[in-house]
């Protein structure tokens, strides 16, 4: 007979990580499209540290509390970009 919850397991781990990756791609191109100069310093250093400390405490700790350190961090910066942006209007 087949092991249904070892398949449900699987099936929930990948569901997690397309969700986790696809947050952080959302998070890189709102950013991206948000900010008037995308390719400036002070908005490249912010996404590369959350895609690292993101992937570095996946690894570490699993998908879920990362991507909810993802959401609260990412957001952080994202909502800083935004801000930038209104201010520099």
């Amino acid at each position: 007979m087949h092991d249904y919850g070892k398949i449900y397991d699987k099936a929930g781990n990948i569901a997690v990580k397309i969700f986790f990756f696809g947050w952080m791609g959302t998070l890189t191109y709102w950013v991206f499209s948000v900010s008037p100069h995308p390719w400036d310093i002070s908005i490249i250093i912010p996404l590369m540290l959350v895609w690292f400390f993101g992937t570095v405490f996946a690894l570490l700790f699993g998908f879920i509390p990362a991507l909810l350190a993802n959401i609260v961090f990412g957001g952080l910066f994202t909502a800083l970009a935004y801000i930038q942006h209104k201010i520099a209007k």
